[in-house]
């Protein structure tokens, strides 16, 4: 992560405001831009210098500020209307926010109003994370950045295979969007064409009243140049490259928030069982040999799948099965 970051996310309601009343209206003098935000052009002539530094598409030519919007921005409205033509009734708030550190961390920091599925998207992220820590690359207008949070019932427990559960949902939108090829990858990678398209992070917080809130982020490549994702360090793809027709930002989140809430009403009463059988037929791993990289070492094996609550089955050279819970290991394969 660049390391001006850390004192761009410092001003982030700013920045968010500017990027606001640029969406409004993508052609502003740089004069009109600061009364409205009641500024002066001194203190707004920095704020657009990181919002350039962060990736957004700004030209600043002489006096003129312009926003080159080639991408669909994201709309809260038009995310609802297509979430709802999947008959949902929940009550549902979604809110888009141009500029965050980490969607994730905007939803465990919010005070939750229970009888609410609260969801929340970005432009894009200052401090994305992946799994075991990893910076999760997240260009301005060219991916789909969400945290959805949803409150388990306190009496239970949350059943194992959360995160294979919501990759087996990317799955079926990602079949509904119209793609192929479409595999999951244990523990949380979603796989187009042997490439990584999606992956998830969850992370449960529980709070005095003994609620569990699961925070379900998901990072799902929409369409993002080969220059934007230059520093992914393994093969990528996104829904656009396997595309013929073309299809809106909003209508893709939308689609997957719906998947997503499906999913988890179904994991919530049944587990994981459910699940099963579509992870089954669409496991990346099965069958491949690789090794399994451990913080105390690694060893060969081969992926046999999964049991019926999740676990990662591997078989060593000796052909000993082997049961891994934990995601807290790096696969790789042969």
């Amino acid at each position: 992560m660049p390391a001006d970051f850390k004192k761009i996310r410092e001003n982030h309601d700013t920045c968010n405001m500017v990027f606001n009343l640029l969406k409004q209206k993508h052609k502003q003098t740089k004069t009109d831009l600061a009364y409205s935000l009641r500024m002066t052009e001194k203190f707004l002539g920095p704020i657009l210098n990181d919002l350039k530094a962060l990736g957004v598409p700004l030209t600043l030519s002489g006096e003129m500020v312009v926003l080159n919007a080639q991408c669909e921005f994201l709309n809260s409205v038009l995310i609802i209307e297509k979430i709802r033509s999947f008959n949902m009734d929940q009550d549902l708030e979604v809110e888009v926010i141009n500029i965050v550190d980490s969607t994730n961390n905007v939803l465990i920091s919010s005070k939750f109003n229970s009888s609410k599925i609260r969801v929340c998207l970005a432009e894009l992220q200052t401090a994305g994370r992946g799994r075991r820590g990893k910076f999760w690359q997240s260009p301005c207008g060219a991916n789909i950045y969400m945290s959805l949070k949803w409150r388990f019932n306190p009496k239970k427990l949350i059943p194992n295979g959360l995160s294979l559960a919501i990759g087996v949902a990317i799955h079926e939108a990602l079949i509904d969007l119209g793609m192929e090829d479409v595999k999951v990858k244990w523990p949380n990678d979603i796989m187009v064409n042997k490439m990584k398209i999606a992956g998830i992070l969850i992370e449960v917080v529980a709070d005095t009243s003994k609620y569990s809130d699961a925070i379900i982020g998901v990072g799902l490549n929409f369409d993002m140049s080969r220059q934007l994702g230059s520093s992914i360090d393994q093969p990528w793809t996104d829904i656009c490259s396997h595309l013929s027709k073309k299809i809106g930002r909003n209508d893709v989140a939308g689609i997957l928030i719906a998947y997503i809430i499906q999913a988890l009403k179904t994991f919530e009463r049944e587990g994981f069982h459910p699940f099963f059988s579509i992870w089954d037929k669409c496991d990346f791993l099965k069958g491949k040999t690789g090794k399994v990289v451990k913080s105390d070492g690694q060893s060969n094996v081969k992926f046999e799948g999964i049991s019926t609550d999740g676990a990662l089955i591997v078989a060593n050279d000796s052909k000993e099965r082997q049961l891994i819970h934990s995601g807290e290991v790096s696969l790789k394969i042969e």
